[in-house]
């Protein structure tokens, strides 16, 4: 992800010819901006077309009936991007390692020197090659909280997040989010960062940046201690546990799908250099589905979006596509489909993913470093939107595979999903590897949660940053 203040950088990189990303790469990706201005002029239409709607018994939902995704297409299209992704030329990946390093070391070197336009500039740079770079997130992003950008700095720390392979980096990262929240006068969510930080990386700067923001005494002179310090204070970090969250609602109440796609551009991980497109709606039902917008090359994202009566509610990025010379993952399929009871309608979107990549890691790098493999990890999912009088989403993984290059597979997730009346229930789950539930992969469309039962109400509660 590259914000809006790198575009000048990267219309310079027209050398790094691999970078292109055909139209074909992406789920109905020829759509273009007449789509969205035609739906305006339908919108009416559309609302009488109601979209197959099945029923759900409140007692014992059974799983919807509705198209399912097109295994075969799936394999098909993983198995191209392999074979692609595994033909890269020795010498190519070398260069462009070699390449990664200096512009990631000149990109620290003018952070340090305070000039950050240029630092951010290189880091852009970095992730033209490999746009999956923990360092170079995790630093661009902390550049651009100095500078200023939050919503860039809090998109691109979102990011490195799951590049970080052990506690120390992804409780700096946390505190980071922390940081940026903090600085937006956002406490609770700076609160919850700097928890979360505690728990994996006990550290002092940490733990006095949470006493100050919870810092309260009673009328009797007692000082509370918020209990994420007192934790720390006795050495003791709260575990953290996995469960299903709610997408992030960027505005609600949006006039019309062209206002509602430059909202997103403001905030996305994706700059809308192409055109906006509703994708993944229910048969002829347009009012909700996914907005789906481009930006130079190598980025595309997906954001729920549902209008109501009020207008259009949408929410941060749910999906990504993005590829580089170390990196190629791509939604592979969506199909979607309306599911309701008495509790209300809900929005079901199926969809499958991968992400293929040479993992660089965090190492420094050296000259005489081997190649390592590629990591190939497969992903099924659900999306889940509740149109109500709010209007909430959340995504679960059903499918997780996590495999080296010869296809060994090292972790292995696989769980099914029904609604019983406003409750998801997760059931028949399988692991296999070590399966890390307190650790949900952002970015990664990676949410693995353990066998139960999660009231939609407490899931999906609306989040507004």
């Amino acid at each position: 992800m590259l914000p809006s203040k790198l575009r000048p950088a990267l219309a310079s990189l027209s050398t790094v010819a691999l970078l292109a990303c055909p139209a074909a790469g992406t789920p109905e990706a020829g759509t273009k901006k007449a789509d969205v201005e035609a739906h305006e002029a339908k919108a009416g239409d559309a609302k009488k077309t109601q979209a197959k709607t099945e029923t759900a018994d409140d007692t014992d939902a059974k799983e919807p009936a509705a198209a399912k995704l097109d295994a075969k297409k799936t394999q098909a299209k993983r198995a191209e991007a392999k074979k692609k992704f595994a033909a890269a030329d020795e010498a190519k990946v070398r260069a462009d390692r070699a390449k990664l390093l200096s512009l990631l070391n000149e990109g620290r070197k003018l952070v340090k020197g305070g000039e950050l336009d240029a630092g951010i500039a290189k880091y852009g740079e970095v992730l033209a090659i490999n746009p999956h770079y923990g360092p170079a997130l995790g630093e661009l992003g902390w550049a651009e909280f100095k500078k200023g950008n939050y919503s860039d700095a809090h998109a691109h720390t979102l990011r490195a997040l799951p590049r970080a392979t052990d506690n120390d980096r992804r409780g700096m990262l946390h505190y980071n989010l922390g940081r940026i929240a903090e600085a937006q006068d956002q406490t609770e969510v700076a609160v919850a960062a700097y928890e979360l930080s505690l728990s994996l990386r006990p550290n002092d700067i940490v733990a006095s940046r949470l006493d100050d923001l919870t810092h309260a005494v009673d009328a009797a002179g007692e000082h509370y201690v918020h209990p994420a310090v007192e934790a720390y204070e006795n050495k003791h970090a709260p575990e953290v546990q996995a469960k299903p969250e709610a997408f992030h609602a960027l505005a609600e109440g949006v006039s019309s799908l062209e206002e509602a796609c430059k909202i997103a551009d403001a905030d996305s991980a994706c700059m809308g250099e192409d055109p906006c497109a509703l994708v993944a709606t229910p048969g002829a039902d347009q009012s909700w589905g996914l907005m789906t917008m481009g930006s130079v090359g190598f980025l595309s994202c997906w954001h729920p979006i549902v209008e109501t009566d009020a207008g259009w509610t949408v929410f941060a990025t749910a999906l990504i596509s993005q590829w580089g010379t170390e990196v190629d993952q791509d939604v592979d399929a969506l199909s979607a489909r309306v599911v309701a009871n008495e509790t209300g309608s809900y929005l079901w979107i199926d969809f499958s993913d991968h992400v293929y990549e040479r993992d660089w890691s965090w190492g420094e790098l050296e000259e005489d470093e081997d190649i390592p493999g590629s990591d190939m990890t497969d992903t099924e999912g659900v999306i889940l939107c509740k149109r109500d009088t709010a209007v909430t989403c959340t995504m679960i993984t059903t499918k997780y595979a996590y495999a080296n290059s010869d296809d060994t597979v090292r972790e292995r997730y696989e769980a099914k999903l029904r609604l019983r009346g406003d409750v998801i229930v997760v059931e028949d789950v399988v692991t296999e590897g070590d399966v890390d539930f307190a650790y949900n992969e952002e970015w990664n469309s990676v949410t693995l949660i353990p066998a139960g039962e999660y009231p939609f109400v407490e899931i999906a509660a609306p989040v507004h940053l």
